[in-house]
């Protein structure tokens, strides 16, 4: 191997060092069934539903998609969700942290049991998740009784919360302590290494120098 390409190999070597390795969006939470199934005919007709869901204990995460199975009752009546991400406050919904609008919705019924495209939040930055902490997923079903979240069938219960819209009123237990089927997806937070983007400045000056290297040998070997 000639000097030349030894160091366009070393230069090509440092460049691929510095850039980021792709992101690996890590489930942080799911109740999703085989193939992100869910209950298609088990919905929770609430008016503002609250379920909670734990981070794991570790650095945390950046939360990047949310899946949650939302239907509505048919064709002809397109409704529209506001889905919450809340802290949470004494182990009941605190602040929220961000919202998102979704729908319409598939229909509900037996044909629908997986997460569709319709059912998911993607894209999501900026939005830490602190390891070992509790949030609250809760839906605002604006156009209520038109839609439902449906509820997982892997047998996954809890304290999920209902709020009925009356004056003083506060958060209270479903009936039953069924979840509602969903899925939180984010990017492990390392806090540092190289899945963190490199400066600007870094690839500029690996860039300069690698071409400063091979100006230098091709005018070494023409002298």
């Amino acid at each position: 191997m000639n000097n030349a390409l030894k160091f366009f190999t070393l230069g090509a070597l440092l460049l691929a060092l510095a850039l980021p390795v792709p992101s690996r969006a890590d489930t942080i939470y799911s109740n999703l069934g085989l193939g992100s199934s869910y209950d298609c005919c088990n919905g929770l007709p609430v008016l503002l539903l609250a379920m909670p869901f734990a981070v794991p204990v570790g650095a945390g995460y950046s939360l990047t998609e949310i899946d949650i199975a939302l239907t509505q009752a048919a064709p002809s009546s397109p409704s529209s969700v506001e889905v919450m991400l809340l802290n949470d406050s004494g182990g009941l919904p605190g602040s929220t942290i961000a919202s998102w609008t979704l729908g319409p919705f598939p229909t509900s019924g037996p044909t629908t049991t997986t997460i569709q495209p319709a059912q998911i939040i993607a894209g999501i930055s900026g939005i830490p998740l602190s390891g070992g902490t509790t949030y609250w997923l809760a839906a605002k079903f604006t156009d209520f009784p038109q839609a439902s979240c449906e509820v997982n069938n892997t047998s996954q219960i809890g304290n999920a919360l209902q709020f009925p819209m009356i004056p003083g009123g506060t958060w209270m237990p479903l009936d039953e302590p069924l979840l509602g089927a969903f899925r939180v997806l984010g990017d492990p937070i390392t806090g540092g290494g190289r899945d963190q983007l490199p400066e600007p400045g870094t690839l500029l000056l690996l860039g300069t120098g690698l071409a400063a290297l091979v100006a230098r040998r091709r005018k070494a070997a023409r002298s």
